[in-house]
């Protein structure tokens, strides 16, 4: 194993912690479920499985573009409640892992 893989490893190492560290509730602060989905999306990177690389990035990219079309939660500036939040993001993961099935 190459220092290239190496580096990679501490990255998601990194990714995991930094989903984990922001997601850690604080007094007068909402929960907020983009970190706990971000850190699955990293966590999917060390499953060695078929579909998990194609997940992780679906995951990843849902998350973004949720907020990106303005449906956040009031951590992100937004005004969507957690459940509307998350719908929107599997919806998106739906979509896309459809889409990239039929390619």
């Amino acid at each position: 194993r190459g220092p290239l893989l190496v580096e990679e490893r501490e990255q998601r190492e990194g990714s995991l912690e930094e989903a984990w560290r922001a997601e850690l509730p604080s007094p007068g602060r909402a929960h907020t479920p983009a970190p706990m989905i971000l850190a699955i999306a990293a966590l999917l990177t060390f499953v060695d499985e078929r579909g998990a690389p194609n997940a992780s990035r679906a995951i990843y990219e849902a998350t973004l573009e949720t907020v990106r079309d303005g449906i956040a939660t009031s951590d992100l500036g937004g005004h969507a409640s957690t459940t509307e939040f998350t719908d929107a993001v599997i919806e998106k993961v739906k979509a896309k892992l459809d889409i990239w099935a039929s390619l």
